[in-house]
């Protein structure tokens, strides 16, 4: 198996040297753990190690995920040549893929991603979460079950983010089966949040919490990860 770094050395060292190349990864967030930010953290990270980058905007359009990370210091301006945008939402451009329809959802999204000229794309989900609000649970579960292998054929290592307060633990749990790696964000308290992973195919045993901090509003009281 080729790894990837996730691009923090205490991540990478508990899921046992990265991420698996052309894999499909599940970042499970409990909580209001700033996932989102922590997704975009890593893309930025993919991107230093020459990836280039999708981010596939499902509750936010494009200009405000940009305002997103701008507010938190995660800026991805100067990385504008190496970051591609699907916008999702409807409220904008959608790159001609049909989202309603998730029955052509993947060879539309292969389509566009296989235009791409790259030897890896690192992929984010903002979020896993809002499918499952468009089309339900099992439908969502299903549909990435039958085209996991479709998405992951074209040289792209994906993370997902799902939101424990938003899915149910049932549906959660099929998708950590699913994916190849589980990365748990948790909060203790409304100020501690820490890091673990649940899942790796290369270490079996789930390692101590991590604490992390990503974001100006951190910053002050925590060393970022």
């Amino acid at each position: 198996m080729k790894l990837i770094t996730t691009g923090y050395e205490e991540l990478d060292e508990y899921l046992g040297g990265g991420l698996v190349k052309n894999s499909t990864n599940l970042l499970v967030e409990d909580g209001k753990c700033l996932g989102e930010l922590f997704l975009i953290s890593m893309l930025r990270k993919r991107i230093e190690n020459g990836d280039k980058c999708i981010i596939d905007c499902l509750s936010l359009t494009p200009e405000k995920v940009k305002d997103f990370c701008e507010k938190y210091d995660v800026s991805l301006k100067k990385y504008a040549d190496s970051v591609h945008f699907v916008d999702l939402t409807g409220e904008g451009k959608n790159n001609g893929i049909n989202l309603g329809d998730l029955d052509t959802f993947a060879p539309a999204y292969i389509s566009f991603v296989s235009g791409i000229k790259a030897e890896h794309i690192f992929n984010i989900v903002l979020s896993l979460s809002d499918f499952t609000c468009r089309f339900g649970e099992e439908k969502t579960y299903e549909h990435l079950k039958e085209n996991l292998k479709v998405y992951e054929s074209c040289k792209r290592t994906a993370v997902y983010l799902i939101k424990r307060d938003i899915n149910s633990d049932k549906y959660i749990n099929r998708m950590k089966e699913l994916c190849n790696s589980v990365i748990l964000l948790k909060q203790s308290t409304a100020h501690d949040r820490f890091l673990s992973v649940e899942k790796s195919p290369l270490r079996k045993s789930s390692p101590e919490l991590i604490r992390y901090n990503i974001g100006k509003e951190l910053e002050k009281s925590r060393g970022v990860l």
